[in-house]
């Protein structure tokens, strides 16, 4: 038995020697001090669980995973192409539009009519932009299509029942600041909402589903060019511009458009009357002329 007396300044190996554990006896008390595995409990750099650090990676490269796979679930078809169109850059690879071969047989078709200056397509990453300038549409005033833009038209019409079934059709009618009132056309609001109807209209009845297509009359709140100057003077070129019909063919969200045998049939009511051509200006009412 070993005892230690504070007061005793004998040397520690001398006391063992006494005691008999001097030699082998200190590496004895040196191994009882590290019972064995005390190296393997620690592990690397003095862990207990070496496997917890790969275990950890893993489950963090999997939480980017189903982050990243969210992100493409709950985007809109505009932010997933936008996505899709920086992670190509990203890899150094070559964005193409989705819609490229659309694009190229409506553009053929508006060469064919000769209308090219006339009307404008745009590959977005929403979808299709279709722009038509002018007055190439509609007289000043009217809600009748011109010829030549209803042949136009219904050609284009044949594109999106042959290859865009399952894409949202907006018709957007636009106008210049200058108010409208007549009897049949009280302002701008219902000038504009007629003739966007009056293209619907036409697609409709050369196949374009009913459920794809949405008439929208903004009037003159989205100009593309000011319609005046900074002192109130018109500025007829822009205004030319402002008056124009916009066509957007939009990736329609998933359950938004029925299938075609959930869709229900169009009633067989009589066709409605079609619209009378605005009556030419008069001196009560001006505003009509405006409109070119």
């Amino acid at each position: 038995m070993v005892t230690w007396n504070p007061m005793d300044t004998t040397d520690d190996s001398l006391r063992l020697e006494e005691n008999g554990l001097g030699g082998g006896g200190h590496a004895n008390v040196a191994h009882e001090a590290h019972p064995a595995g005390h190296e393997e409990e620690h592990g690397e750099g003095g862990h207990g669980e070496p496997w917890l650090v790969s275990y950890a990676d893993m489950m963090t490269l999997l939480f980017g995973f189903f982050v990243l796979m969210y992100s493409f679930a709950s985007a809109n078809p505009q932010q997933r192409e936008e996505m899709r169109k920086r992670i190509a850059e990203s890899m150094g690879s070559e964005y193409t539009s989705p819609f490229v071969d659309v694009i190229g047989e409506i553009k053929m078709t508006i060469e064919d009519a000769q209308l090219v200056k006339e009307v404008e397509v745009q590959d977005t990453f929403e979808g299709i932009r279709i722009i038509s300038k002018g007055t190439l549409f509609f007289d000043s005033g009217s809600v009748t299509l011109k010829p030549q833009a209803e042949e136009l038209l219904v050609k284009i019409a044949g594109v999106i029942v042959k290859r865009l079934k399952d894409f949202r059709v907006i018709v957007e009618g636009h106008t210049d600041d200058v108010p409208i009132a007549t009897r049949e056309i009280p302002s701008n609001w219902e000038l504009s909402a007629l003739r966007a109807g009056t293209v619907v209209r036409l697609w409709e009845a050369h196949g374009v589903a009913r459920a794809q297509l949405r008439p929208m009359g903004l009037a003159d709140i989205e100009p593309v060019a000011p319609n005046r100057d900074a002192q109130g003077v018109p500025i007829e070129r822009n205004m030319a511009e402002n008056r124009r019909i916009v066509i957007r063919i939009q990736k329609a969200p998933s359950g938004l458009l029925a299938p075609e045998n959930e869709r229900l049939p169009l009633p067989t009511a009589t066709a409605a009357p079609a619209l009378e051509t605005a009556p030419a200006p008069t001196e009560a009412s001006p505003a009509v002329e405006a409109h070119e």
